[in-house]
């Protein structure tokens, strides 16, 4: 326990992954023979994909935002196509949407990246009586509640909808 308190090993990650790796290097330390070096390859490997993990997180949330400004530019109807829900998407120049995965995004990627929300394209009847693949505004109500809430404006008496004066 004594020789264990007093190793500090260097670590290539920060925080939460420090933290969390270096008990485990100290011990695979200890260990000696290939352990240490097999703690520090699993250590590169699993935090890469934390990594990747976080930056597709990052990516399907800024899409629903995305989705949510784009409900709202054609007035929050009930639906919305999905070739004017991609066009608006990919109009947008300062969003990821135009060069997302190389090639821009697709209906089929778009569709891969709502999945983990359970939401999905339907056949939809719109004005006139035609029908196209689109999505409902009800679909994403959920996943933006959760996932990317609208701030709230503040009240008249300084807290939001959010707080009220005994809980801050």
């Amino acid at each position: 326990m004594d020789t264990a308190a007093d190793l500090l090993p260097p670590m290539p990650v920060q925080d939460r992954a420090a933290d969390t790796w270096e008990p485990l290097v100290v011990v695979a330390e200890l260990a000696g023979d290939s352990w240490p070096e097999r703690a520090r390859a699993a250590r590169v490997a699993m935090c890469a994909t934390e990594v990747g993990q976080e930056d597709e997180s990052n990516v399907k949330t800024r899409l629903l935002k995305d989705v949510r400004r784009v409900f709202a530019c054609y007035g929050d109807p009930d639906s919305v196509r999905t070739r004017d829900l991609m066009e608006e998407l990919l109009k947008d120049q300062e969003a990821p949407w135009a060069e997302y995965r190389n090639t821009g995004l697709t209906a089929r990627y778009l569709g891969i990246l709502l999945k983990d929300f359970g939401i999905q394209a339907a056949v939809l009847r719109f004005e006139g009586g035609r029908q196209a693949q689109g999505f409902t505004r009800t679909q994403f109500t959920d996943a933006w509640a959760r996932y990317c809430p609208e701030e709230q404006p503040p009240s008249g008496d300084g807290t939001t909808r959010h707080e009220s004066a005994d809980h801050p």
